[in-house]
């Protein structure tokens, strides 16, 4: 099974500079990182309920709205070096809980048997997520 995800630029260039200190591919690196979030919980299987928490997890109200007003000043052109670098670091923050959300959302997945298209469908989460079989 082949699977594609559109990453954000900023998560693309992070795990590329992983793999590499690494010493292995993207595509090996991405595996591994994924089987140890999913090692990390076999052991102990989550209710749907603990894995709706998980999935729901997210950052603070606040840094959502401190965000929102660092993209308007960007789309605005008023954005300085230091609120740049201040949105560079919420986007790689984001990225990182949205990253540590997957495994959460591939085993609700398989536990309901729908695709994860699907469940964040159902879920009102929106990404671009295309698997191919």
């Amino acid at each position: 099974m082949n699977i594609v995800l559109e990453l954000p630029e900023a998560l693309e260039h992070k795990l590329r500079e992983e793999a590499a200190r690494h010493g292995v591919s993207l595509n090996r690196h991405i595996v591994e990182r994924l089987g140890d979030k999913s090692s990390d919980h076999e052991d102990m299987p989550l209710t749907e309920g603990a894995l709706l928490q998980k999935i729901n997890r997210g950052i603070e109200e606040e840094e959502w709205k401190r965000f929102h007003t660092l993209v308007l000043l960007r789309k605005s052109g008023q954005i300085d070096e230091a609120a740049q670098q201040e949105l560079t670091a919420l986007t790689d923050k984001i990225e990182a809980t949205n990253a540590e959300r997957l495994p959460y959302l591939a085993e609700l997945a398989r536990l309901r048997n729908i695709t994860i298209p699907q469940l964040m469908n159902k879920l009102g989460l929106n990404a671009q997520l295309f698997i191919y079989d």
